[in-house]
């Protein structure tokens, strides 16, 4: 995911300038708890004005079926702080299970685009109030980025030349997210998480919410 965001050399991400704060929340096998995100999200809203923190990237996800107020407390106060939240929607089970638009309308939930047809039925719409459906959307099927050290290999996990790999899933494509956000408040830094939001979705129209990085930038 930080090579999707700001990655540098060869395969460049989409915001390559920008300065990062990784968060080991999840262990190899990406599993992890509530437990262990909500301190990281503590130390973002405590140290983010000292250290200029924008964005903060979730490419995270939960089969719980309720929302857990202490999440939701966590990226209220995040966004009120004036830091933009993005968030993976979830991929596809045997049905289409979708965290976090629940969670929060103050966050921005980004989908798979090529997982959209299994929720063709409910057409796209901004700001919808919909529990199920993402804000937009962004490729996540083979996308290439860095390979972090010692990272276990297996059937979702291919690696290409020295140092790469492709992975698919909303992981990849919520960072694509947060580094258009990070781009667009590079060019006008007063905006508010939920313009950022707003500038995003309706960029994304035209393509049938699909994110659109030159739009959101013009």
């Amino acid at each position: 995911m930080a090579g999707i965001l700001a990655g540098s050399g060869p395969y460049e991400g989409i915001a390559r300038d920008a300065d990062l704060f990784i968060f080991k929340i999840l262990d190899q096998n990406g599993q992890g708890s509530l437990s262990q995100a909500l301190p990281a999200l503590r130390w973002i809203l405590e140290q983010g004005g000292k250290y200029n923190i924008k964005a903060v990237n979730l490419s995270i996800g939960t089969n719980d079926r309720k929302v857990s107020p202490a999440l939701r407390d966590a990226v209220d106060a995040l966004v009120r702080r004036g830091i933009v939240v993005v968030a993976a929607a979830g991929n596809a089970a045997p049905a289409p299970l979708f965290w976090p638009p629940p969670i929060s309308n103050s966050i921005i939930t980004v989908g798979a685009w090529e997982e959209r047809k299994r929720l063709e039925k409910k057409s796209f719409s901004p700001f919808s109030a919909s529990a199920y459906l993402p804000d937009l959307w962004a490729p996540s099927e083979s996308i290439l980025s860095v390979m972090a050290k010692d990272c276990p290999l297996g059937p979702s996990r291919t690696p290409v030349g020295n140092g790469y790999l492709l992975m698919s899933g909303t992981s990849m494509a919520t960072p694509m997210v947060t580094g258009a956000a990070l781009l667009l408040l590079e060019k006008e830094h007063r905006l508010a998480p939920f313009a950022v939001k707003r500038r995003l979705m309706l960029s994304s129209l035209p393509r049938q919410g699909l994110l659109s990085v030159d739009r959101v930038l013009e």
